[in-house]
C-alpha cells in the first residue's frame, strides 16, 4: 500500500475484501497484503477474517535489535501479526539507494528469522532497451538469493517481477514481456 492508509483506514480495506471474497481467498490462492508500518498491527488482527490471507511489511532490516533508527526487525514485524516481508522493491533499489547485496543480506535474514520473504526484482527502461534485461534480473536474483540456504522451503519464499519501467511512465508490460520474464 506504500505510503498510504492509516490503521483505520487499513481495517476499513481489509474489511471492504472479505466483503468481496466472501470471507476466503479463492480455492488454491493465498493473498498477501503489504501494508506500512503503522497500519502493519491493526491490518493483520482484521487480516483474520479472511481465510488463505496474510500480511507483509513493506521493509525489514536485517538484525534483531540495535541502533538503527527508523528501521523494523523481523521480530518487530511478527509482533504485529505479518508473516511477509517486500526485500528488493524498486523503491528502495532505485530511490533509496538499496544495493543487489544489501537487498540479499535483508533477503536471508528475514528467512532465517521466520519470515516468508517476496523478493522483487525488474529492470529499468534503460536496461531493457540497452538489452540488459536478462543480465540485471540474474544479478538480483544471484545476489538476492545468495545467502539463501538450499533447503529453505519453497513456500517460504516467492518472487515478483516488477518492470521498473512500467511503474508510473504510462507504460504497461504486456503479457508477452511478463511471460518472457
Amino acid at each position: 500500500w506504500k505510503m498510504y492508509k492509516t490503521g483505520a483506514e487499513a481495517v476499513a480495506t481489509v474489511n471492504e475484501m472479505a466483503e468481496i471474497l466472501k470471507g476466503a481467498a479463492p480455492e488454491g490462492r493465498e493473498i498477501a497484503v503489504f501494508v506500512p508500518f503503522t497500519a502493519l498491527e491493526a491490518a493483520s488482527a482484521a487480516m483474520k477474517s479472511i481465510e488463505g490471507a496474510s500480511t507483509g511489511a513493506e521493509n525489514v532490516y536485517p538484525a534483531s535489535e540495535g541502533a538503527f533508527t527508523g528501521e523494523i526487525s523481523p521480530v518487530m514485524i511478527k509482533a504485529c501479526g505479518a508473516s511477509w516481508v517486500l526485500t528488493g522493491h524498486s523503491e528502495r533499489r532505485h530511490i533509496l539507494g538499496e544495493s543487489d547485496e544489501f537487498v540479499g543480506e535483508k533477503t536471508a535474514f528475514a528467512l532465517q528469522s521466520g519470515l516468508r520473504v517476496m523478493l522483487c526484482i525488474g529492470e529499468t527502461l534503460e536496461e531493457r532497451e540497452s538489452g540488459l534485461l536478462r543480465n540485471v534480473l540474474e544479478r538480483q536474483l544471484k545476489l538476492g538469493l545468495k545467502n539463501v540456504p538450499a533447503e529453505t522451503p519453497a513456500e517460504a519464499l516467492a518472487i515478483a517481477y516488477e518492470p521498473v519501467w512500467a511503474i508510473g511512465t504510462g507504460k504497461t508490460a504486456t503479457a508477452e514481456q511478463a511471460g518472457e520474464v
